[in-house]
């Protein structure tokens, strides 16, 4: 991904969130997008294929939002016509964050190198919600790299306590003195 990506991503999730202010419909949008979002990307996949005509492509893209609103269908096809169908990733993760600053809630994601328990996750939501001031929607996921220990991305800022990063830091350190 290159950082042009994002900042297209970034425009184009805008202007659907935009879109779907008109209408009241943020939220709707917002779940919409997500849930169709594995069928989107399967058409990419058809899309991408140059031997695949234009007409098979757009009715891929319509198959995979033909229950969703004409808004949504509208986008895609948008989407498809301009080239941009594999930006869908990041539109659909940049409408979760336009629709989260909206309600006043940050996004955490958490790694971890075994699953964290209801009561874990519980007392990590509230010890971010206390450090942010703000309502926290965490999404926890299992990273079997990290060896043990734990990974919190708040933003663009990541703090890490685990295995593999103080590993990483006693290799500097030994690094430094074998000089």
């Amino acid at each position: 991904m290159q950082g042009n990506d994002r900042i297209l991503a970034r425009r184009y999730a805008r202007a659907l969130f935009a879109a779907a202010r008109e209408r009241h419909a943020e939220e709707k949008i917002a779940s919409e997008l997500g849930e169709a979002l594995p069928g989107l990307m399967a058409a990419e996949l058809v899309c991408r294929d140059p031997r695949t005509q234009a007409p098979a492509k757009e009715a891929a893209v319509v198959k995979a939002v033909v229950d969703r609103s004409p808004l949504l269908r509208h986008f895609a096809l948008l989407l498809l016509r301009r080239k941009r169908m594999p930006l869908l990733p990041l539109i659909a993760e940049d409408i979760r964050s336009i629709l989260d600053a909206q309600r006043g809630v940050i996004s955490a994601r958490v790694a971890t190198a075994k699953p964290l328990s209801a009561e874990e996750r519980g007392r990590l939501e509230k010890i971010l919600e206390k450090l942010s001031g703000r309502a926290v929607a965490l999404e926890a996921a299992e990273d079997p790299a990290l060896l043990g220990g734990i990974q919190v991305r708040v933003g663009d800022a990541v703090y890490e306590r685990s295995l593999r990063a103080d590993l990483a830091r006693l290799k500097e350190v030994l690094d430094g003195h074998s000089s």
